[in-house]
């Protein structure tokens, strides 16, 4: 499901115009990504329009929004009176309202999905690293079997074992669901490596959107906006400015590593 922004008014900016990709992995960075994250929840006040689909976004349509998203918080410690990572997933079942026909199993596919198995259902909230809370949290979110899975800075202490792993699921959404994912995230590297579509919010509160991989290597652009330059994008930038070498840009380390080797 397609997301615009169109000139949309809120705290922090006015007429702001951006669009959120259907059925790919989306970033969102810079200067006043907490803005934007309170309003794809759907519920704050603003100005102008956002769409969801062909769908404006108000108070008569957003129930049949929220239905449409779920959300992965960044923290999700606050439930400290749940035990087990079952005991979280069937509180949020029942609190949440979500139906679901065979809830184990779904789970325990989805499990099976990150190379995990059953016995991590039994494992204890309280001893599980923040990679694998922030795994909980995206597992509860998929069980609504949403169109949009937007997720809070998911990847902010997450290893990158887990990385590669939740990001194989969200590509196989994408592939078999027709899933819109959204990454909310100042970590450039991550979201370089990571999205196919970025918009990136400046300091003038305006956004620009477009491939990833054409706007993290404009060096001017993020330069200017104050947003970190990959470090990849980096490399091969200065190379390039500095020798004859003709480096290409890469997102992957072993193809420049291989691209290295061929020019060297």
């Amino acid at each position: 499901m397609e997301i615009v922004f169109e000139d949309v008014c809120y705290k922090n900016f006015t007429n702001l115009n951006f669009t959120i990709k259907s059925k790919t992995i989306n970033g969102i960075s810079g200067s006043f990504i907490n803005d934007i994250f309170l309003l794809l929840q759907g519920n704050e006040k603003y100005l102008g329009n956002i769409y969801f689909g062909n769908v404006l976004l108000g108070d008569n349509t957003k129930n049949d929004y929220k239905n449409l998203i779920s959300i992965v918080p960044r923290d999700i410690s606050k439930l400290v009176f749940l035990n087990t990572v079952e005991e979280y997933i069937a509180f949020n079942i029942k609190y949440r309202k979500i139906k679901v026909n065979d809830s184990r199993s779904t789970v325990l596919n989805l499990l099976k999905q990150l190379g995990l198995d059953s016995t991590y259902l039994n494992k204890s909230i309280d001893n599980l690293s923040i990679s694998e809370q922030r795994l909980m949290g995206v597992i509860v979110s998929l069980l609504t079997n949403p169109k949009v899975l937007i997720l809070d800075e998911i990847f902010s202490n997450f290893d990158l074992k887990f990385e590669k792993k939740l990001m194989r699921l969200f590509n196989y959404l994408i592939d078999n669901e027709n899933m819109t994912i959204i990454l909310l995230s100042n970590d450039s590297e991550m979201l370089y490596r990571n999205t196919k579509h970025i918009v990136l919010l400046g300091k003038d509160g305006s956004a620009l959107d477009g491939k990833s991989s054409k706007i993290y290597r404009d060096i001017e652009l993020l330069n200017s906006n104050g947003v970190e330059v990959p470090d990849i994008v980096l490399f091969t930038y200065k190379v390039r400015e500095k020798t004859d070498i003709k480096l290409g840009y890469h997102v992957d380390i072993r193809d420049l590593i291989k691209d290295v080797y061929k020019n060297v």
